[in-house]
């Protein structure tokens, strides 16, 4: 079904207001301020009319996705939208987003964090490097009241994700997947629109089992995933990269904590080039897959400030004319042991004619 949109504005330029900026951008998934931004370029073309599956197929997003932002955004007050038969079918942008400032109390402008029942307030802390390697409370050993999971679902992004991931899911969300889902965005911090994001993820690659997602939420809490994009990041290009580090050695196992551990330093090191450059010389020198072999290779590039596969040239042709400078310099001098005993004065007795002669004259 395409969409009406109400709004009236000049084609040539796309405004965004600093309070958009300053209020709004921040809270907000990247996903879902892209399908806002996207609004707002087609909403200067008066009675426009647009589907929610081009909004998806021009963004490269799901179009439960772009339903989800526009129903968020909804409850910003940013805009309203318009239901015919239960389809959507206009969207109207508010003339006046200062307006939306004084919009209801649980909009992203001013949400707190849910907390549990007796439990103090309190602020929620920046992640730091030390808190994200911190271990958690398995969800096993958190257990929320009635009370924690009424007032976790009341809320309106929450409930907007909910909606979305029981689509995911068709079905129902039982009560064990409701604890769940707290425990990711209570326990472990993390977004709502990350929680939504991984759902989305772990369905579309047939893993559907709330502790298969409950297991990856617990991963990007422990890494310091805390935006959709770096949330896709380590879902998607890491294992990319560390499967192209494992193949470079020769390696088919799945990757282990401990192979996890030197990629990750690699990689926060070097450009993904480097590393595989340096796998493909551990192989050719050490027989095998040897990680403290590249290891060492990259920590002496890295003291030798090579940074770039044209320094790794530069520094091999430098070491190859020093090669041949030291052999120049070594002609007419032993460069062995063998060398330097062969070069001993030599007898010149023909100990075999001697021996010879001694075995004929016993005949």
């Amino acid at each position: 079904m395409t969409l009406k949109v109400n709004r009236n504005g000049r084609n040539d330029y796309t405004d965004i207001h600093n309070v958009f900026i300053d209020h709004f951008m921040e809270p907000a998934s990247g996903e879902y301020v892209k399908v806002y931004l996207m609004l707002l370029r087609l909403h200067n073309d008066k009675q426009m009319e647009l589907s929610v599956k081009a909004i998806a197929d021009r963004l490269e997003l799901t179009q439960n996705k772009v339903i989800s932002a526009l129903q968020y955004w909804e409850t910003t007050g940013l805009l309203t939208l318009e239901y015919q038969g239960g389809q959507l079918c206009a969207i109207t942008m508010l003339e006046r987003i200062e307006d939306a400032l004084k919009g209801p109390a649980d909009s992203p402008v001013d949400r707190q964090p849910a907390r549990r029942s007796g439990e103090p307030e309190r602020e929620t802390a920046p992640a730091t490097s030390e808190s994200v390697r911190e271990p958690v409370p398995a969800p096993e050993s958190v257990d929320f009241s009635k009370d924690d999971l009424s007032a976790f679902a009341s809320r309106s992004e929450v409930r907007l994700m909910l909606m979305a991931i029981a689509r995911y899911l068709g079905h129902t969300l039982s009560s064990m997947e409701l604890q769940r889902f707290l425990y990711m965005h209570e326990v472990l911090s993390l977004p709502i629109s990350v929680i939504e994001f991984l759902v989305e993820e772990c369905v579309s690659a047939e893993h559907s089992s709330i502790h298969y997602m409950t297991k990856v939420a617990v991963d990007l809490a422990e890494n310091g995933v805390r935006t959709v994009e770096d949330a896709r990041i380590h879902l998607h290009i890491k294992p990319k990269t560390y499967y192209r580090i494992m193949n470079a050695l020769g390696l088919r196992n799945k990757v282990t904590p401990a192979q996890e551990k030197y990629f990750k330093r690699w990689l926060d090191g070097f450009d993904e080039a480097l590393v595989l450059e340096a796998c493909n010389r551990t192989v050719l020198n050490s027989n095998g897959a040897n990680l403290k072999y590249t290891d060492t290779i990259l920590k002496g590039w890295q003291k030798a400030g090579i940074h770039t596969l044209q320094d790794v040239a530069d520094e091999d042709v430098k070491w190859a004319e020093k090669r041949r400078t030291e052999k120049r310099g070594d002609v007419g001098k032993p460069s062995s042991k063998l060398e330097k005993y062969l070069n001993f004065p030599q007898r010149e007795k023909d100990y075999r004619r001697e021996e010879m002669e001694l075995l004929l004259r016993d005949m």
